[in-house]
């Protein structure tokens, strides 16, 4: 794969494995920060042609 957002969520087994839950294009990907909006800190928004994903840290 090449050119490609994967989401994922790291598994709870042994090999601490991540399971890829989607795969998103970056070709007409948006970032955009997203703090004030949400009043999270750390936090920004993905926006693509099939999803849009809100993404914060601790």
């Amino acid at each position: 794969f090449s050119d490609m957002l994967l989401y994922t969520s790291k598994g709870v087994t042994a090999s601490n494995q991540f399971k890829v839950h989607g795969q998103l294009p970056l070709y007409g990907m948006i970032i955009e920060e997203s703090e004030n909006e949400w009043s999270v800190p750390h936090c920004f928004t993905i926006y693509s042609a099939q999803k849009t994903i809100v993404v914060a840290a601790r």
